[in-house]
C-alpha cells in the first residue's frame, strides 16, 4: 500500500503546476454550484380545514334544539303532489322480482280489516303458466256482464323450485255479488282460461273497495291475521267510508287530437307514470281532429285510476271518463 500511495504522489508531482491549479480551481466552482443549488421539494398534500360543529343546545328538558322531528305531517298521495303526475313507487323502486305464489301475496289494495262476510276477493288457481292480466280479464270479459265491476287483479306466475308449474291469480271485485257470481261459476266448472278450467275460493286476506274509498295508503291486514299468539282481542274495525261511485270502472274512453291520443302515445304516457296492464284497446270514433279509444285496464286500482288523474292533470287537451265495464252486470 505504501509503494502504491507513493506512485501516485509521484505522478501528481509530474503534472505541471499551472494544469493543476486550473484543475483544483474547476473543482472549487463544483463545489460551490452544487452547495447553493436548491433541489424542488415535493408538494405537501392538501388538507381540508376542519370545521368544528356547533354543538347542539340543549332544552331545559334535556332534548337537543336542532334535532330532526321524527312527527310526519299528513301530505296529499305522493303521486298527486305538485304540477305533475308523479311515478308510482312501484315503478320506480321496481327490483324486477316476482310476487310469491301463494293466495297470501301482499295486497294491492291496503284496506282497513274487512269482515269475511263482506270480501269481494277470490284467488284462482290452475291457470295456465303463461297466463297474465290480459289473458285472465278477457276470459272475464268473455262471460259477459255475470261478475260485475273489476276493482284490481294480479296474476302470480309459477314457481316451479317450490313446486309450483301453473299460474294463480286474485280478482278483486266491487261488489261482493260479482265475486260470488264467479265463484259459483267456477264451482260448476263454467270458467276456463287457456283451456284450463279454473278452481276459485275466498282470498283468506279479506279485500273489499268498500273498505279503502276515500282513504290514503293505510296498511291493511288479514282476517285471518287476527288475536294470533294470544292477547287481548283486536279493536272492531272502523265503520267503512261510503262506497265508490258507481260510475268508477276499470274501463277508460279518451278522447282528444290524434298526436295525443293513440295507443302508442297513450300507453307510453302511462308506462312513465305507473304499471299498468291492457286487455284491449278500442277505436269508438275518429274525426278529422280528434279520436276517441276505450282502454280495457286489468283493474280500476290503481290503474285506470291513475290513468284519469295523470290525464287531468298532464293532459287538458284530452278528455278521459270511465266507461261500463263489460263484465257490469250488478246496479
Amino acid at each position: 500500500m505504501p509503494d502504491q500511495a507513493s506512485e501516485v504522489e509521484g505522478k501528481l508531482r509530474a503534472i505541471p503546476f499551472s494544469l493543476r491549479q486550473r484543475i483544483d480551481a474547476a473543482i472549487l466552482r463544483h463545489a460551490e454550484m452544487m452547495a447553493s443549488a436548491t433541489v424542488p421539494l415535493p408538494p405537501e398534500p392538501r388538507v381540508s380545514p376542519v370545521v368544528p360543529q356547533a354543538k347542539p343546545q340543549e332544552t331545559p328538558q334535556g332534548m337537543p334544539q336542532n334535532k330532526p322531528s321524527t312527527v310526519k305531517t299528513p301530505t296529499a298521495p305522493r303521486a298527486f303532489q305538485g304540477q305533475f303526475f308523479r311515478p308510482s313507487e312501484a315503478l320506480r323502486n321496481d327490483s324486477g322480482a316476482a310476487q310469491p305464489y301463494q293466495n297470501n301475496e301482499p295486497r294491492a289494495v291496503p284496506a282497513a280489516t274487512v269482515p269475511e262476510a263482506e270480501n269481494t276477493s277470490l284467488f284462482l288457481t290452475n291457470l295456465p303458466p303463461r297466463c297474465d292480466v290480459a289473458m285472465l280479464i278477457g276470459a272475464l270479459e268473455a262471460l259477459g256482464p255475470v261478475t260485475g265491476r273489476i276493482w284490481h287483479s294480479h296474476v302470480n306466475p309459477p314457481d316451479p323450485p317450490a313446486g309450483h308449474f301453473l299460474s294463480a291469480a286474485k280478482v278483486v271485485f266491487f261488489k261482493r255479488a260479482g265475486a260470488r257470481a264467479l265463484l259459483q261459476v267456477c264451482q260448476r266448472g263454467g270458467f276456463a282460461v287457456g283451456g284450463r278450467v279454473v278452481h276459485a275460493q275466498w282470498n283468506r286476506y279479506a279485500e273489499s273497495p268498500d273498505y279503502v274509498a276515500g282513504q290514503g295508503q293505510g296498511q291493511g291486514q288479514g282476517h285471518d291475521d287476527l288475536n294470533n299468539g294470544g292477547g287481548a282481542a283486536a279493536p272492531p274495525p272502523p265503520p267503512p267510508p261510503p262506497p265508490p261511485s258507481r260510475e268508477l270502472s276499470r274501463v277508460v274512453r279518451f278522447e282528444g287530437p290524434h298526436a295525443l291520443v293513440g295507443r302508442a302515445a297513450l300507453g307510453a304516457f302511462f308506462g312513465s307514470k305507473f304499471k299498468f296492464q291492457t286487455v284491449k284497446v278500442v277505436q269508438v270514433r275518429q274525426t278529422g281532429a280528434t279520436r276517441c279509444l276505450e282502454w280495457h285496464f286489468g283493474g280500476y286500482h290503481p290503474q285506470a285510476q291513475w290513468a284519469v288523474m295523470a290525464v287531468n292533470k298532464e293532459r287538458p287537451a284530452v278528455k278521459a271518463t270511465y266507461a261500463r265495464d263489460p263484465c257490469d252486470v250488478f246496479p
